[in-house]
């Protein structure tokens, strides 16, 4: 759709009229020796001298007589001067912004901040007891997983040390009323460092468990009293809030939010995981027999 020239900040005077015989006559007479011809009076045009850089926004070099602009600056650092915004004329007109040439509204500064974030590694708990963090923890909030059924309600956690030192890793999840369970053991990355990062080793599928699946489990926060804790890993694709109880204080659940969110997790994937008043008993459900991994693969 064609635009109006009223509605640009850059306005364009209108032509000078041609020159007559008599003008040209004129120059003539006025025509300094060895100074060359030229076909339009310098005193009356408004034009730049030929040696001027042209700026592609500008009226020079629209009007006859005039040499071939100089060629525009390279475009990513080139500024534009006119604005189609409003009335104005060129002297009016503001600055845009500077461009980029992969992003021409500017280099989104989220995704740069996000990236750096990325970057930089996660500080972990140090010195973790392993012993008063062993027993129950109920899931109060997660990132969705694709290992985890949608559905899942009353999840949960027990660890238990091995006679080897490794940790027995149960985790349980209730689905349409039945019991989920995997299986797992966890142990440290890194036996020499008293940074509480582990490394759990689950086998798949639950009902024939011989596909191994190894995981990050970082402790990024827990409390004095051991009652709750933040697990992260370093990917920041996964993020679990624990509590020694299937409920929280709201003002705690956010104190750990902040803290994922300081650390660049993206808190909005958060997911809280609904509890019964009363948590149940693995005894008093049927087993799913595996039936929930296969659901969750499809996102069920």
């Amino acid at each position: 759709m064609a635009a109006n020239a009223s509605t640009f900040a850059c306005k364009f005077p209108a032509a000078e009229p041609p020159a007559t015989e008599e003008d040209e006559r004129q120059a003539r007479q006025k025509q300094q020796p060895g100074q060359p011809t030229t076909f339009l009076d310098s005193s009356r045009s408004s034009l730049p001298p030929p040696s001027a850089a042209v700026h592609p926004c500008s009226n020079a070099g629209l009007l006859p007589g005039h040499v071939i602009p100089a060629p525009p600056q390279p475009f990513s650092s080139y500024r534009p001067r006119c604005q189609i915004k409003g009335e104005g004329n060129l002297q009016n007109a503001q600055p845009g912004p500077k461009l980029s040439p992969f992003f021409p509204s500017g280099l989104p500064g989220e995704e740069e901040a996000e990236a750096a974030m990325a970057a930089k590694e996660m500080e972990v708990v140090r010195g973790l007891d392993l012993q008063r963090y062993m027993g129950r923890w109920y899931e109060i909030a997660s990132f969705p997983s694709r290992f985890q059924p949608k559905d899942g309600v009353d999840t949960r956690a027990n660890y238990a040390v091995n006679p080897d030192g490794t940790v027995r890793v149960l985790n349980e999840t209730w689905s349409s009323g039945k019991r989920g369970c995997i299986e797992g053991t966890a142990r440290r990355a890194d036996p020499d460092s008293d940074e509480a990062k582990l490394k759990v080793k689950f086998y798949v599928p639950p009902f024939l468990p011989i596909i191994p699946v190894v995981g990050d489990y970082w402790v990024l926060y827990i409390d004095p009293d051991y009652q709750y804790a933040l697990i992260g890993q370093p990917s920041r694709r996964y993020l679990w809030i624990l509590c020694r109880q299937n409920h929280m204080d709201e003002e705690v659940y956010n104190q750990l939010v902040e803290k994922a969110k300081e650390v660049g997790y993206d808190v909005s994937k958060l997911h809280k995981t609904p509890h019964s008043p009363t948590p149940p008993e693995a005894e008093q459900a049927p087993n799913d027999k595996g039936i929930w991994w296969i659901k969750s693969l499809f996102g069920k």
